[in-house]
């Protein structure tokens, strides 16, 4: 018998005896405690059954087809790329067609790098290793707080200021009241960042390149584009500390790491929360490592120093070209802002867009529904160097 079979028998013999305890039967109440331990221990022995289960399914093992041939399972895709092509075999596509993958949620925030190698399109082959454009560190996103949504509008609420509070009485005497003002709700809509490519259409039956330019272009630029738009909203927020006269053109290399930990303690002292990050332009990146002591040793380790990971007063730093040279943004990243996405990275593809049917392109998009919560601006401090 299997666990579910031997559960419905001893829950059937369970029924029986409470027939016999509303009798008065004794012995039955005995044995009525021993069924309830068996049934425990059967309810328990299904749950990790169904456990194992689940577990061997995310690993993609053998299963047993109708047949009586093992059939292994497709492990999940690693990326957004695989995950399309994968949707794209199954589906029947006709002479004209419009074509929907269901939304992918990456293991990780990892963008793996495209496969390459020749493929051969018809009497031609086709090097996939291209050329490509400049590529820069897609890492603010991963600095905040990252939740899903289901909804198209997001509502978070700002506590109010302390109006009364705790005092000390003598005994006997009448407590302080303890007020607070309203909170503020705040409402953030959801913002949809989307693109297309085009490509010929020769390319679909090549789902190795196809899956390549999903992953290597496509998926990249719109994470790109989200890392803009995350790092201008922070920086155009009216709430966030801002300091535009300390920094100028005659700041050394020091003087311009003292800012930097003035604006960590700012950050600290007016948000009550401390600084987890700084992001920079590379040009600003370079001013501070070519500091020097007056020994003529550089201050953040020479060209043989190990470590290739920034980091300034101990806080990871993001350098980017992403935010403009002269700017610097310290902040509480992780706990005063929060990036909001509706379901994930969707992909779609069409020959019917435009003129695309009759030369042969199809049209790729990408898109995902994001927006950032700023919850406590104040944990956020940018640094303008002054012209």
């Amino acid at each position: 018998m299997t666990f579910k079979e031997k559960l419905d028998a001893k829950l059937k013999e369970l029924e029986a005896l409470n027939v016999k305890l509303q009798e008065g039967d004794m012995e039955a109440a005995a044995k009525s405690a021993e069924v309830r331990a068996e049934i425990d221990k059967l309810n328990e022995a299904i749950k990790a059954a169904q456990d194992v289960e689940e577990k061997l399914k995310a690993l993609g093992t053998s299963k047993v087809g109708k047949s009586g041939e093992a059939k292994v399972s497709e492990k999940a895709a690693r990326t957004l790329g695989e995950h399309f092509v994968r949707n794209l075999k199954e589906a029947k596509l006709e002479k004209r067609f419009e074509f929907t993958a269901s939304e992918f949620k990456a293991p990780s925030n990892t963008l793996y790098a495209a496969d390459v190698g020749e493929h051969p399109v018809g009497s031609n082959t086709i090097d996939t290793r291209v050329v490509e454009a400049a590529r820069v560190a897609l890492q603010v996103r991963n600095l905040f707080d990252n939740q899903t949504i289901s909804t198209a509008a997001y509502t978070f609420f700002v506590e109010g200021a302390l109006g009364s509070g705790f005092t000390p009485i003598e005994e006997g005497n009448e407590k302080a009241a303890v007020t607070y003002e309203p909170a503020d709700a705040v409402i953030v809509p959801l913002a949809k960042i989307a693109g297309y490519i085009k490509e010929s259409d020769e390319y679909i039956s090549d789902y190795a390149f196809l899956a390549s330019a999903v992953n290597g272009r496509l998926i990249y630029d719109l994470n790109h584009a989200i890392q803009t738009v995350l790092i201008t909203g922070v920086l155009t927020n009216s709430g966030i500390q801002a300091d535009t006269t300390s920094w100028t053109a005659s700041t050394t290399a020091t003087g311009l790491a003292d800012l930097i930990l003035d604006a960590m303690m700012d950050v600290q002292a007016v948000s009550g929360r401390a600084a987890d990050a700084v992001v920079m332009n590379p040009a600003d990146w370079y001013a501070l490592r070519v500091g020097k002591t007056q020994g003529g040793e550089y201050y953040g380790g020479g060209y043989y120093a190990e470590g290739r990971i920034a980091t300034i007063w101990g806080l990871p730093t993001v350098v980017t070209a992403d935010i403009a040279a002269g700017t610097i943004l310290v902040g509480a990243f992780r706990t005063g802002g929060t990036v909001l996405s509706k379901g994930g990275t969707s992909v779609a593809m069409s020959n019917s867009n435009e003129d695309d049917f009759i030369k042969n392109l199809v049209t790729i998009r990408a898109e995902e529904r994001i927006a950032l919560a700023l919850r406590v601006p104040s944990a956020f401090k940018k640094l303008v160097k002054a012209s």
